[in-house]
């Protein structure tokens, strides 16, 4: 394992098999040693060791707009497939005068908004 912000970093694993989920490969792994537990499914380039090692802790921490933007999207497609979520009937107002976002939940039955 060779990201280091992982629980295993640094320790071998058996790999048991492989599968593909939304583009990624999917490594089904074991400790060895607790082959009876439940399969760990870690995508397989945290263990590209090359790759890891180019990652960096900054004392000042830097997202880029375009990875908020990504994560807005992501997050708004799960909201909208999640059936039964916590989350259903949410709208995100695309902002005020201010430029800024509010969220609107569904009113209850008596017309109070949900919280």
């Amino acid at each position: 394992m060779g990201y280091r912000w992982h629980p295993l970093f640094g320790q071998e694993l058996l790999i048991k098999g492989k599968r593909h989920c939304s583009g990624t490969l999917i490594l089904r792994c074991h400790v060895p040693g607790e082959e009876r537990r439940d399969c760990l499914h870690i995508p397989d380039w945290m263990f590209d060791e090359a790759l890891c090692a180019s990652f960096r802790v900054h004392l000042q921490p830097y997202v880029s707009m375009e990875a908020l933007a990504e994560l807005r999207w992501l997050l708004g497609i799960v909201i909208e497939t999640a059936p039964g979520s916590m989350h259903d009937g949410v709208v995100l107002d695309k902002g005020d005068a201010h430029g800024q976002e509010k969220v609107r939940r569904p009113a209850n039955r008596t017309g109070a908004p949900v919280q």
